[in-house]
């Protein structure tokens, strides 16, 4: 593979995107009012909003700010994007040697419905003083003491910020290095083509294996479903699965709203 270097370079400056956006598998208040006031503190004249991923799993910070994919990158980046999708960006980025239009899709609805918003500006106003603080320490580089501030608000709005809704993991358990990387090389084609895939791949706390792949969803029977199309769809996993020697089961996901 050889790659058209000065035309993706070109395609960094002269392509643009119509907003920026962040995307996190974790909510929690503290996570909210991270990003938020990150994205506020660089870019303080854009309109910004927040919102509850569809799935209930997440959250999505969004910049409304035309740019070029260069800035677009470099700021998800600085804002903590998952690094998952800031990786496939480049990926489909570099593959089409430039031609890739949708290096930033941050999604308002998938299959459980639309992402819900926050209504940011309503919920901090009572702390006014506290955010002006966090931004001026965050725009002099003072991310300690900002990132102590942010949290004490984060346990002052953590109430209404609370998601409640049912979350469930499917997991597949399984040993080796070399099913590894054939899950890891699933997942990520499936990623490529659906960036509603949502997954990670943990070391095993179980004794008796070494990885375990989880897939999220907050839907009980189509996490099953999931998993199960998983195990058939990967030959290593069904061969061993067929010998009896993975494990896989559905289990509620238990949220942790860490302030």
């Amino acid at each position: 593979m050889k790659l058209d270097l000065v035309k993706i370079a070109r395609s960094l400056i002269e392509k643009k995107v119509p907003l920026i956006s962040i995307d996190s598998d974790v909510y929690s208040a503290y996570r909210v009012l991270q990003r938020y006031l990150a994205a506020k503190a660089l870019y303080p004249n854009e309109e910004i909003r927040v919102y509850i991923s569809s799935s209930k799993l997440g959250l999505h910070v969004k910049i409304f700010k035309q740019a070029c994919i260069l800035e677009d990158l470099i700021a998800r980046a600085m804002l903590s994007d998952d690094a998952y999708r800031l990786v496939y960006a480049i990926r489909k980025l570099a593959l089409s040697e430039g031609e890739e239009e949708f290096v930033d899709l941050c999604f308002d609805w998938k299959e459980e419905g639309y992402e819900i918003e926050i209504n940011i500006e309503a919920i901090l106003e009572p702390y006014r003083e506290e955010v002006e603080k966090a931004l001026e320490l965050l725009r002099e580089g003072k991310f300690i003491s900002a990132d102590e501030i942010i949290r004490e608000l984060a346990e002052k709005v953590k109430d209404q910020l609370e998601i409640k809704q049912d979350m469930y993991v499917g997991c597949i358990a399984f040993n080796g290095d070399d099913v590894l990387e054939e899950v890891r090389r699933v997942c990520e084609d499936i990623v490529v083509r659906d960036e509603t895939f949502k997954y990670h791949i943990y070391p095993s706390y179980f004794p008796e294996w070494e990885y375990v792949l989880a897939i999220f969803d907050n839907n009980k029977d189509r996490c099953w479903r999931k998993i199960t199309w998983f195990v058939n769809k990967v030959p290593i996993l069904r061969e061993r699965r067929e010998r009896g020697e993975i494990r896989f089961w559905v289990k509620e996901r238990v949220r942790a709203h860490r302030v």
